[in-house]
């Protein structure tokens, strides 16, 4: 009796583990379907959209810089506001813009993280070419759930071997609520409500991001090569030939109003 009881307790034992498994597998197959389970996916506006078409670099550079402003903004309770700090690297010496790199990286750290700030770091092609900050005093800022003061830099990055150019912002006060999502998807923006930044619900800083993630996919083509050279020694000289005789004519014209100026 002892061991048919231990047999039993032991189909028993099987089948509420097999049990026990079907429904894990069950749970996994719903959450796989309803995509819960899936990475996230942040959808932007249609590709080529009509709210890109007239968007351009400097644009969507203008659209990144205005966001800064906007959090200055809200900051301060103010709606106008220009107090930055320019300075222009381009024709400093590489040596001077190296040491501005350095004291860059030291000052505002987090600039130059993640994929493509850590290459800018590394890379000593890569020097800045022009820089905008500001800092905002704690005690100016009238609405802000930080304790230090607002500090924002931009960043003109240019490497001259490459001939290619970047761009860093840094941002101390980002808004505590904001997530990935935040920044990539239309109508998102955590400062929608805010009756002080410039735009509507972020989405100025949306598009520019989607319009350089496009342009970068599908660049627009290259501009045709000049004609060869002597297409273009056959084309002048044609030309020459044809109008030869009213040349003649119009420097005979030309010499007489030279001659007569000199008489007189």
């Amino acid at each position: 009796p002892g061991t048919h009881h231990f047999s039993l307790l032991h189909k028993l034992y099987i089948i509420v583990l097999l049990i026990i498994i079907v429904i894990i597998v069950a749970i996994d197959v719903i959450m796989i379907r309803g995509g819960k389970c899936q990475k996230p996916k942040y959808t932007l506006k249609a590709r080529g959209c009509a709210e890109l078409q007239n968007f351009s670099v400097p644009f969507a550079v203008k659209e990144y810089v205005q966001n800064c402003v906007g959090q200055v903004l809200k900051g301060l309770k103010k709606r106008e506001w220009n107090e930055w700090e320019r300075r222009d690297w381009s024709r400093e010496t590489d040596n001077t813009r190296l040491q501005e790199k350095g004291r860059l990286a030291t000052s505002y750290p987090g600039m130059m993280t993640g994929v493509h700030g850590v290459k800018i770091k590394k890379d000593k092609k890569w020097l800045p070419a022009y820089t905008i900050s500001a800092t905002i005093p704690r005690a100016r800022l009238k609405s802000s759930r930080y304790d230090d003061d607002l500090r924002i830099c931009i960043v003109v990055w240019h490497n001259k071997v490459e001939r290619v150019t970047a761009m860093s912002i840094f941002n101390n006060h980002i808004d505590k609520k904001a997530r990935f999502s935040t920044f990539v998807i239309d109508g998102l923006s955590t400062s929608r409500k805010n009756s002080y930044a410039v735009g509507e619900k972020g989405k100025g800083f949306a598009l520019a991001t989607q319009y350089l993630h496009e342009l970068i996919l599908n660049p627009p083509p290259p501009p045709p090569p000049p004609p060869p050279l002597s297409s273009s020694l056959s084309s002048s000289s044609s030309s020459s030939t044809c109008t030869s005789g009213r040349s003649r004519r119009t420097t005979h014209k030309l010499n007489g109003i030279v001659s007569n100026y000199r008489k007189e």
